[in-house]
């Protein structure tokens, strides 16, 4: 309940009018974010109709780094999408990605759906935001962070059952 709160208050910071689903919102992202071991610290992209689509990411390590990466791609949320996974070192298959307004209004908090193909398995991310730059990239941060820690829980749980298991890339 705590992080729900703080995430309200800066919430409403960025509102005029916080809905019912925004708090619905906020909630729903406490729940589905879980453990991660990279935090989002900074995104800003670049797009338009004469430039060619850029970002830069900033992450957070759980180790307590800081790593920053820029890239180009088809779009600013692509552009995201290959920072990331240069930062890292996990690259995946996107199957869906999608957005949706959860609120109304010029402030709309938006949804970003992301669903990815790892090693024959799907994964999907889910994250909210005011801006959807932000919510996309929260919601791809949080795919990579399932993978990593799946495969992390997998190499302590079983180090002996699968020795061409490669080693977690944090860097």
């Amino acid at each position: 309940m705590q992080r729900v709160f703080e995430s309200f208050k800066v919430l409403a910071d960025r509102k005029k009018v916080i809905y019912d689903a925004d708090v619905e919102a906020l909630a729903e992202a406490q729940i589905s974010s879980g453990e991660a071991l990279w935090t989002l610290e900074a995104v800003t992209c670049n797009a338009g109709s004469a430039t060619i689509p850029s970002a830069v990411v900033c992450l957070w390590h759980q180790e307590g780094r800081i790593e920053k990466q820029a890239s180009t791609g088809d779009g600013p949320v692509d552009a995201v999408f290959k920072a990331i996974e240069h930062i890292t070192g996990i690259e995946v298959t996107l199957r869906d990605y999608r957005v949706r307004s959860v609120t109304v209004g010029e402030d709309a908090q938006g949804e970003a759906h992301v669903e990815a193909e790892y090693n024959g398995r799907t994964v999907t991310g889910r994250a909210y935001s005011t801006d959807i730059i932000e919510a996309s990239a929260l919601a791809f941060l949080q795919v990579i962070n399932h993978i990593v820690l799946r495969r992390a829980a997998a190499n302590r749980i079983r180090p002996t059952e699968n020795p061409s298991a490669e080693p977690v890339a944090v860097g």
